[in-house]
């Protein structure tokens, strides 16, 4: 047993040192590439023109005046990255975009964005791999300019080695380093516990669960590249091409009200579970990944220069906020945190409730929905509302969904997600605009969620055949939801997806490259950071109640 141990130890530290190298030599390399550590070839950038900004007092203050503001830039050189100084610090937060391309042949593909931190007085801004000659900087929003200078890229060819060392960080490195040791020794140990709860498995899971789960994920990302789909063109033009796009933006974003059901079905059904123990298990599933993957947004597609303790002013702020810039879809994760404050006592509430109750809990969930969807119509802000007409009768739902007698009814519910898809293309293609009905909480979205649902119930038994690979997908499905928005605007939008490509392939090669580059990140994310995190939070709670006990043992 201890000669096991001692091979476990070799090679998680052998695994650690090598991705540690890899991880520290990659992100050196890049900073060495975008130009970083060679300030010699800085030179100035004056715009040429400018766009929605006034500019006055010397040409330092600058006052944005309309939607898209951004100054206007031409270069012979090989821009790596820009540094910018500013006199006075930022009064407050505000996004920095740049557009890149050849002869002013700007495209919605072709930027990236970041965000400035309130008090920002210096900030770096990396300009993505290619050969531009025409840039479009936009600062979003009032500033007092002290320099803006552009630094030339070093090719790949041109680098050194002693560069590379010198862009090196020890810290990093040790801190990549303990990680990726410490998850390795775990990613062991959790192989052999799974190997021991296979042999004591009892009567088969129900995976409908998971295989909604794995639905929604997928569903999410498309509802994204959609998006970009329908910036990059003006569908409205092509109505056969539009009644496509439609069909899929109602079919993708029912993956929002498919994860609060999810949610409600799981949490909501009674359990003798004290309060202590609820928040434990949703700390660990639920809270402790967004931390992980909130400071990915907040610190790395940040381009202000900060020290250490005013990020993490800025983290912790942006956390209490639930404000999470360059991540908007993190506004679910919060959301369904709010519901968590609920959960306890809508347990007590629907503890003892009849069936009839039930069917007029869903009754009502359902019109209200419908009342404050057909509302957007007729554009009528409503006097009066609920609860229910919320993401909380959403969350409701799913636990009525679930329930014993609902299963009467899935013909009826996939028979109204066929009727709220197509109404709500139909309505969509009269208004010319889907506005008003693609909406979480639309009832066309609701009903198409439910109908969903029930038919991923009815498919139970053709999911048990496929067990495996849904339990294994759906055990990640949280952590590819929070991260994809990264891998898919800040590594494919901005280097990888050409603006040339047929729309087809486009929305394929994005959705397929996305899915696995984001389940990639997650598995590793998961198993190097947050196990790690995980036990040693757990570690020290232990230890903190042992110091505790033996306290009260000496002054009893």
């Amino acid at each position: 047993m201890k000669k096991k141990n001692k091979w476990k130890w070799a090679a998680a530290l052998v695994l650690g040192i090598v991705l540690a190298v890899l991880f520290e030599g990659i992100i050196a390399l890049y900073r060495v590439n975008r130009g970083y550590g060679n300030e010699k070839t800085a030179f100035l950038l004056a715009a040429e023109s400018g766009n929605d900004y006034v500019v006055g007092e010397n040409g330092t203050l600058w006052v944005k005046t309309g939607i898209q503001p951004y100054m206007l830039f031409h270069l012979k050189e090989d821009l790596g990255h820009v540094h910018i100084r500013f006199k006075e610090p930022l009064a407050q937060e505000m996004n920095i975009s740049c557009y890149y391309a050849q002869s002013d042949a700007f495209h919605v593909l072709q930027q990236k964005n970041a965000y400035l931190v309130e008090g920002t007085t210096e900030a770096f801004f990396s300009v993505p791999f290619g050969n531009w000659d025409s840039y479009r900087l936009g600062i979003d929003g009032d500033f007092v300019l002290e320099s803006i200078e552009g630094v030339k890229s070093v090719p790949l060819s041109q680098i050194k080695t002693e560069q590379v060392l010198l862009q090196a960080n020890g810290v990093r490195f040790i801190l990549f380093l303990l990680l990726f040791v410490c998850g390795g020794l775990f990613l062991a140990e959790k192989r052999e516990g799974r190997k021991k709860s296979r042999a004591s498995e009892g009567k088969p899971r129900m995976v409908y669960m998971d295989g909604i789960r794995v639905f929604a994920t997928f569903m999410v990302i498309v509802v994204h590249v959609w998006g970009a789909l329908e910036k990059m063109s003006v569908l409205q033009e092509q109505k056969g091409v539009y009644f496509l796009f439609l069909i899929g933006q109602f079919i993708s974003i029912s993956c929002n009200p498919l994860f609060f059901m999810l949610s409600g079905a799981l949490l909501l059904p009674w359990r003798e579970e004290s309060f202590s123990v609820f928040v434990r298990k949703r700390l660990a599933k639920v809270i402790l990944p967004l931390l992980v993957y909130g400071g990915v947004y907040i610190i790395l597609l940040s381009a202000s220069q900060f020290s250490v303790q005013e990020w993490t002013t800025v983290y912790v702020l942006s956390m209490l906020r639930g404000n999470v810039r360059m991540a908007p879809h993190l506004w679910m994760v919060f959301e369904l945190i709010a519901m968590y404050v609920l959960v306890l006592p809508l347990r007590s509430l629907l503890k003892n409730a009849s069936e009839q109750t039930e069917k007029l809990l869903t009754l009502f969930i359902l019109v209200l929905m419908g009342v404050y969807s057909v509302s957007h119509y007729w554009k009528i802000d409503l006097a009066f509302s609920t609860f229910l007409n919320g993401w909380t009768g959403v969350f409701l739902l799913g636990y009525l969904m679930n329930r014993s007698w609902m299963r009467r009814y899935d013909r009826l519910w996939m028979t109204g997600g066929v009727l709220g898809l197509v109404l709500g293309v139909a309505f969509s293609m009269m208004a010319g605009s889907s506005n008003r009905y693609v909406f979480g909480t639309s009832i066309f979205v609701l009903l198409i969620a439910c109908g969903i649902y029930s038919a991923f119930f009815c498919l139970e038994s053709c999911l048990q055949k496929c067990k495996g690979i849904l339990l294994f997908l759906g055990k990640y499905s949280y952590s590819v939801l929070l991260i994809h928005w990264f891998v898919l605007y800040n590594v494919l939008f901005i280097q990888g997806m050409s603006p040339l490509m047929p729309k087809v392939f486009f929305v394929l090669l994005s959705v397929s490259l996305c899915s696995l580059l984001s389940f990639v990140l997650a598995f590793f994310t998961d198993h190097m950071v947050i196990a790690v995190l995980e036990r040693g939070i757990s570690q020290a709670a232990k230890t903190i109640r042992r110091l505790f006990k033996r306290r009260e043992a000496v002054r009893g």
